[in-house]
C-alpha cells in the first residue's frame, strides 16, 4: 500500500515539479539573453509607435488607449533592464571563476529578473492580441472643421497683415539688387511666423514699380513641400498660360524642358511657398541656365535655414530671417484695437509666451473672441493651461498642426525624444549646448547605430537640427564659425512639448503626480508659492532629477531613486555634503552637476 502511494506520488507530482524547476533553471541561466531580446523588442516597439505617429494624425479613442498602454509597457521594460541588469552582469573580460562566482551570488536576483521579463513579455503578447482583434487604427475620425471665426480671422490677417510693412520694404529692396542677374530671396522662419503672409504682401504690391515689371510673367506655387518637382513645373506652366498637351504627361524631365523653353528670354517673378528640405536642388536647374541676364527673381519661403542657404548659395541671393512682432502689434492682434486696462494687465504673461509669433497671437484672439467677456482672469487661466488648450481646443488647431508637423518631420523617434526631454527645463532658463549634449548622451538619447559615428557627434547633430529648424532661439554666439553656444526653445513649442511629454507621452513631470510613475523629474522651487514635497511620491523610476532653487527633502534619501542616470543640482541653492554621502549607491548614475562643477561618472 505504501509503495503504491509513493509510486503514485512520484508519477503524479514529480514530473510537474521537475518541469517547474527546469523552467526556473532555464530562466535563471538565460536572463542575460532574455534582457538582450527585450532590448530588441524595445527598439521595434519604438519604431512601431514612430510609424503610427507619422501615419495617423487623428487616431481613434481606442488607438489612443492602445498607444498609452504600449508606451507604459515600453517604459516598464526599460525600468526592468535599468534596475536589474547591473546587478547580474559581470565585468567584461572577467575570468571564468569570477563569472561563476558572480552567477552563484546573484541567483535570486536573476530569478526575480527573469520572472519580471516573463511577466512583461506576457503583457506584450496580450496587448498585441488585443490590437489585432480591435483594428484600432481603422477609419480614424476626420479632423475637426475649422471654426468660422478662425477662418475669417485667418483671411483677415492675410488680406490686412499687421506689422509687415517694414519687412515688405526690405524684401522689395532686395528685388532691386543686381538687376541684371537672377536672384533668389529666401524668407525663413518657424511655421506660423508670417512667411507666407509677407510673401503675399510683396506679391500683391502691383502698384509698386519693383513688382509691376513682372506683371506679364509671374506665378505662385503653394505648399511646395507637398509636391514633387514635376508637379511644381506643371503648376508654373499652367499659371503662365501654357496650353500644350505636355501638361498631361507625367514626366519630370519633359515638364522641366517645357518650362525652360517657356521662360527663356522672359523676366519673371516666381514665389515658391513652403519649400521642403533638399527640394531646391531638384528644381533649380529649370531656372538657372536661361535666366542669367534678364533680372528674374524667385522668392522662396521655408522653415529650414540650411535649405535657405542652399537656395541663396554662392552669392546668388539674399536670406531674410523672420522677426518676432513688436509688442504693439501683438496686443492689436490678440486683444483688439482698444482692450481694457484690466485685460492688458492680465494678458502680459500670455503674450510673453506667444513671443511675438503671429499664428499664436491669432489663435489666442480666436479663443478670446469666443468668450462672452474676455478678462484678465481668463487670460491668466489660458496662460496656465496653454499646452492643454493647444491640444484640445479647436481655435488652436492650426498652431497644433504647425508644431506637430515640425515634430513628426524630425528624422526618427530618438530626435523627437531629445526635443521632448528639453521640456524638463523651465522656459526662462537658457540652454547651454555642451550641457544639453552631455545630458542627452547620459540619458541614452544620442546612440548611433553606425559604429563609425560616436554619441557626441549624434547629439551635436540633433542640437544643430533644432537650430536649423528654428525651434531654438540662439542667445549667445561666441564662435567664429557661427556655432550656437546658448539658446532657448520657442515658448509656444515648449508649452506644447511640456504638455505632450507630461500628459500624453508620460515622459517627464514638472512635478510628480502620486497617481503616476515619474521618470524625468524637474522641481522648480525658485519661488515660495511653488514649493511642494516629494515625501509620499514614488520616485523609484526617476531617471533624471533637475532642481531649481531649494531642494528640501527631495535629495535627502537617494535610496528612493533606483534607476537615476542624471543628477542636476547646478541651480540648487541648498545642497550640503550630507545630501551626497549616499550618492555611491546610485548604480546607474552617469552624470552629476553640482554648482559650477560637472562630473561624468564611469560605467
Amino acid at each position: 500500500m505504501e509503495k503504491a502511494v509513493i509510486t503514485a506520488f512520484v508519477n503524479t507530482v514529480m514530473p510537474p515539479l521537475f518541469k517547474v524547476l527546469s523552467g526556473s533553471c532555464k530562466m535563471v541561466m538565460n536572463v542575460i539573453d532574455d534582457s538582450d531580446s527585450m532590448r530588441r523588442k524595445l527598439v521595434l516597439l519604438a519604431a512601431s509607435m514612430d510609424d503610427d505617429l507619422r501615419r495617423t494624425k487623428n487616431p481613434t479613442a481606442a488607438a489612443k488607449v492602445f498607444g498609452d498602454q504600449l508606451r507604459e509597457l515600453t517604459h516598464d521594460m526599460e525600468d526592468c533592464i535599468e534596475r536589474f541588469l547591473h546587478r547580474v552582469s559581470c565585468a567584461e573580460g572577467a575570468s571564468r571563476a569570477r563569472r561563476l562566482g558572480r552567477f552563484l551570488l546573484t541567483i535570486c536576483t536573476r530569478y526575480r529578473f527573469g520572472d519580471k521579463i516573463k511577466a512583461l513579455n506576457r503583457r506584450l503578447e496580450e496587448l498585441t492580441n488585443e490590437r489585432l482583434c480591435q483594428f484600432v487604427y481603422d477609419k480614424p475620425p476626420p479632423p475637426p472643421p475649422l471654426a468660422p471665426a478662425a477662418a475669417q480671422q485667418r483671411e483677415h490677417v492675410q488680406l490686412n497683415p499687421v506689422g509687415v510693412e517694414g519687412a515688405k520694404g526690405d524684401i522689395l529692396a532686395m528685388l532691386e539688387e543686381s538687376p541684371e542677374e537672377l536672384r533668389v530671396i529666401a524668407i525663413v522662419g518657424f511655421g506660423g511666423s508670417g512667411k507666407t503672409t509677407l510673401a503675399k504682401a510683396v506679391f500683391r504690391s502691383t502698384d509698386d514699380d519693383r513688382i509691376r515689371v513682372f506683371r506679364s510673367c509671374r506665378a505662385w506655387v503653394d505648399r511646395a513641400k507637398e509636391k514633387n518637382a514635376g508637379e511644381i513645373f506643371r503648376s508654373l506652366l499652367q499659371q503662365f498660360g501654357y496650353r500644350g498637351q505636355g501638361l498631361l504627361v507625367d514626366d519630370e524631365q519633359y515638364l522641366q524642358a517645357q518650362l525652360m523653353d517657356y521662360l527663356r528670354g522672359r523676366r519673371y517673378l516666381i514665389v515658391i511657398d513652403d519649400i521642403g528640405n533638399g527640394q531646391w536642388n531638384s528644381i533649380k536647374s529649370a531656372f538657372e541656365e536661361n535666366s542669367r541676364n534678364n533680372g528674374s527673381r524667385i522668392i522662396v519661403t521655408t522653415t529650414i535655414k540650411s535649405e535657405a542657404n542652399t537656395c541663396c548659395g554662392n552669392g546668388k541671393g539674399f536670406i531674410y530671417q523672420m522677426q518676432n512682432l513688436e509688442d504693439q502689434y501683438c496686443k492689436t492682434i490678440a486683444l483688439g484695437e482698444a482692450p481694457s486696462p484690466e485685460l492688458q494687465m492680465g494678458s502680459e504673461e500670455l503674450l510673453k509666451k506667444c513671443d511675438g509669433h503671429p499664428l499664436s497671437l491669432v489663435c489666442v484672439a480666436n479663443y478670446l473672441g469666443g468668450l462672452n467677456e474676455p478678462t484678465g482672469q481668463r487670460c491668466r487661466e489660458l496662460c496656465r493651461y496653454l499646452g492643454s488648450k493647444i491640444h484640445d481646443n479647436g481655435n488652436f488647431e492650426r498652431l497644433k498642426g504647425v508644431i506637430m508637423d515640425n515634430y513628426t518631420s524630425l528624422s526618427n523617434h530618438v530626435v523627437r525624444a531629445c526635443l521632448l526631454y528639453l521640456s524638463i527645463f523651465p522656459n526662462d532658463v537658457p540652454l547651454e549646448k555642451k550641457v544639453i549634449i552631455r545630458r542627452w548622451i547620459a540619458e541614452g538619447f544620442a546612440r548611433s547605430e553606425d559604429v563609425d559615428i560616436d554619441d557626441q557627434t549624434i547629439a551635436r547633430w540633433n542640437f544643430e537640427t533644432f537650430v536649423d529648424w528654428d525651434i531654438f532661439h540662439p542667445i549667445i554666439d561666441t564662435s567664429n564659425n557661427g556655432d550656437v553656444k546658448m539658446c532657448k526653445t520657442r515658448s509656444i513649442v515648449h508649452e506644447y512639448m511640456l504638455y505632450k511629454a507630461s500628459r500624453l507621452e508620460r515622459f517627464i513631470m514638472s512635478f510628480p503626480d502620486w497617481r503616476r510613475k515619474v521618470r524625468h523629474l524637474c522641481i522648480d522651487h525658485r519661488t515660495p508659492h511653488k514649493r511642494r514635497t516629494t515625501t509620499d511620491m514614488d520616485l523609484s523610476c526617476v531617471r533624471s532629477l533637475t532642481i531649481f532653487g531649494t531642494a528640501g527633502d527631495t535629495i535627502c534619501e537617494f535610496h528612493r531613486y533606483k534607476v537615476l542616470r542624471v543628477l542636476d543640482l547646478e541651480e540648487c541653492n541648498d545642497v550640503k555634503n550630507k545630501h551626497l554621502k549616499n550618492i555611491h549607491k546610485l548604480w546607474n548614475l552617469c552624470e552629476t552637476m553640482c554648482g559650477y562643477s560637472s562630473f561624468v561618472m564611469g560605467n
